[in-house]
C-alpha cells in the first residue's frame, strides 16, 4: 500500500479502479440499471408519440391552408 501511496505522490500511480460487490449490493445495482433502461424506453415511446401528433397536425394545418 506504501508504494501506491509513493507513486500516487509522484503521479506514476495506476488509474485504474476497481470496485467490489457484494452479491445483493450487484443485485441491487442490475435492478437500477433495468429500472434506468425502462424508464428511457418510456420517455422515448412517449416523445415519439407527441412528435408524432404534432407531424400530423402540421400536415392536417397545410392541407387546410393549401387553395
Amino acid at each position: 500500500m506504501q508504494e501506491y501511496l509513493d507513486a500516487l505522490e509522484v503521479g506514476n500511480a495506476p488509474v485504474d479502479a476497481y470496485y467490489g460487490l457484494t452479491p445483493k449490493g450487484y443485485e441491487n445495482l442490475s435492478t437500477n440499471i433495468a429500472e434506468v433502461k425502462r424508464y428511457i424506453r418510456q420517455a422515448l415511446s412517449i416523445i415519439k408519440y407527441y412528435r408524432d401528433l404534432d407531424e400530423d397536425e402540421l400536415s392536417t394545418e397545410e392541407d387546410v391552408e393549401a387553395p
